[in-house]
Parts: C-alpha cells; sequence; structure tokens
C-alpha cells in the first residue's frame, strides 16, 4: 500500500486543478504524475502504486513463481530495482 499526503490547497489552486481537467477518469480524483504532483507533501510506499500496476511488487511476485520476465531484467539491469 502507499499513503499519500497533500500540502495544504488553498480554494483557487483547487479550482484551477480542476479546471485542468486532469482529474477527470482518476481514481481519487488526481494525477500524480501530472500538476497534483506538485500538491505531495510526503508519499509513504511505492509510487508505481498510485499511479498504476506497481511494476516492482508485480516483478518480485513472478520471480517468486519462477518466471523471470524480459521487462523484469530490463528493470534489473537499468539499476532501477531488483528483484
Amino acid at each position: 500500500s502507499t499513503r499519500v499526503r497533500f500540502r495544504p490547497l488553498s480554494a483557487a489552486e483547487i479550482a484551477d486543478y480542476v479546471a485542468t481537467g486532469e482529474a477527470q477518469g482518476k481514481a481519487g480524483a488526481y494525477a500524480i504524475q501530472g500538476h497534483a504532483a506538485l500538491f505531495v507533501a510526503a508519499l509513504r510506499g511505492p509510487y508505481t502504486n498510485v499511479v498504476g500496476l506497481p511494476l516492482f511488487e508485480v516483478g518480485r511476485a513472478l520471480a517468486d513463481l519462477g518466471v523471470q520476465p524480459r521487462w523484469v531484467q530490463r528493470i534489473d539491469s537499468a539499476g532501477a530495482a531488483s528483484l
């Protein structure tokens, strides 16, 4: 799981964000990878949980099952994550 804490927002900031339309169709009504990143005061847990599919955790679960997809190997070779 991941916890996201926003900084206090003014009514004008909220109205401006809503006006961008970015929140439409988003779980939680914000896109952390977009303009809403400016509102984040703290993030505890994997960022990929908030954006969508938690790739690191999926890769670890697959490795536990003996499956090593190529995308997991690319992550390992890039140094972004290790399983």
